[in-house]
């Protein structure tokens, strides 16, 4: 998948998340939206499927992709991470995944974030909030990661009703019924 088809997915997941969420009156934050439809984005091909399985060095990246795929498992996969003889279940990748979002969260706090909050309040460097906010999304996600893989689930499972009651239309009804929704 190129950069460009990346980017538009990304897009169309942030609105579809956001409009998601205002709709089941689930309030999140656009950040918070915004990270998870680029967690979506670029785990959408090829997702580990177990933490063990990610091979990052870098230890923020290390933290980092083990909660995102923690929260893509959870959010999405909750039947296969919870089926018989599996020695990990759901509680198991919560916890993983608020633990290394707590854990690239501290890293980067205690790496950056002093020099970042001594320098935020310097006219040049405004960009420093954006850096401090970014900190600052890991614990927050560490600490909400149940809202968060709620929501996944939530729009999981609207997204298969939809798509199970488009296919019980013939495929002119289909295609007609798309028209409806695309003119509104």
């Amino acid at each position: 998948m190129g950069q460009n088809e990346l980017d538009f997915l990304k897009r169309h997941l942030k609105e579809t998340l956001k409009e998601f969420s205002e709709k089941e009156k689930i309030s999140i934050s656009i950040q918070i939206i915004s990270y998870i439809s680029g967690v979506l984005a670029e785990y959408y091909r090829s997702i580990p499927r177990y933490l063990i399985d990610v091979k990052e060095t870098d230890t923020f990246r290390l933290y980092k992709a083990r909660g995102d795929v923690s929260l893509i498992l959870v959010g999405f996969f909750t039947e296969w991470i919870n089926r018989q003889n599996r020695p990990l279940k759901e509680e198991d990748y919560i916890n993983a995944g608020k633990l290394n979002y707590w854990k690239a969260y501290y890293y980067l706090d205690k790496k950056y974030g002093d020099i970042i909050k001594a320098e935020k309040e310097k006219d040049y460097f405004s960009m420093l909030n954006d850096a401090l906010l970014f900190i600052d999304l890991f614990k927050d996600i560490s600490e909400n990661f149940e809202i968060y893989t709620d929501l996944l689930k939530r729009y999981r499972l609207e997204s298969e009703s939809l798509s199970k009651f488009l296919d019980s239309f013939s495929s002119s009804r289909v295609m007609a019924f798309e028209k409806i929704f695309k003119n509104k």
